[in-house]
């Protein structure tokens, strides 16, 4: 038995003897779909030494009105032991060091429709925005650093924002969100 195509190609694919058609398929992650295809992934990595405690190493604000920025992984590491709080502040004039998204597809001019900012300074942690606090165990010989996948969970709408603070007071930190937009 052949099923015939709905288009009028004329294309046909087989089934077995119980009506069955064997198929194969793939999986790609939103991020790795987005990128490849659209070339709207990006990261913006902050790298910034000798942060006060309780300061902005990274903030990111979605600044276009017609796509989500969807947030995939967020990449930290410092060099004390202290909390790392992921937060998604309200909207200010942000301001701080500029970072520019890189974008993933390297064939791709896609620039992406965002602020993020190194060492922001206008936004303030509270605790009823805070989404999830990581530990890091850094010692001067022992040094890993954290990443969380958020499983593109974290969704902002024009103007919303994602931060992560740093604590204690840390001398050095590296710190990189994933991103990619979807259409509305």
């Amino acid at each position: 038995m052949q099923i015939e195509g709905g288009t009028g190609t004329g294309f046909k694919a087989e089934v077995d003897q119980h009506n069955r058609l064997a198929v194969v398929s793939t999986s790609d992650s939103g991020f790795h779909h987005t990128s490849r295809d659209h070339g709207f992934a990006f990261s913006w990595t902050a790298v910034t030494a000798d942060l006060a405690a309780a300061a902005t190493a990274i903030l990111l604000c979605n600044n276009d009105p017609d796509r989500y920025l969807i947030i995939d992984n967020i990449y930290l590491w410092c060099d004390v032991a202290t909390q790392l709080k992921v937060h998604v502040p309200p909207f200010a004039a942000w301001s701080g060091t500029a970072i520019t998204g890189v974008n993933m597809n390297r064939t791709s001019a896609n620039i992406a429709l965002a602020s993020c900012y190194a060492n922001e300074v206008t936004n303030a942690l509270a605790a009823a925005t805070t989404i999830v606090t990581l530990h890091t165990n850094e010692l001067t010989t022992d040094q890993y650093a954290a990443s969380i996948n958020l499983y593109n969970a974290l969704v902002l709408g024009y103007h919303d924002s994602v931060a992560v603070d740093i604590v204690e007071d840390s001398a050095a930190f590296e710190a990189t969100i994933f991103g990619y937009f979807e259409d509305r």
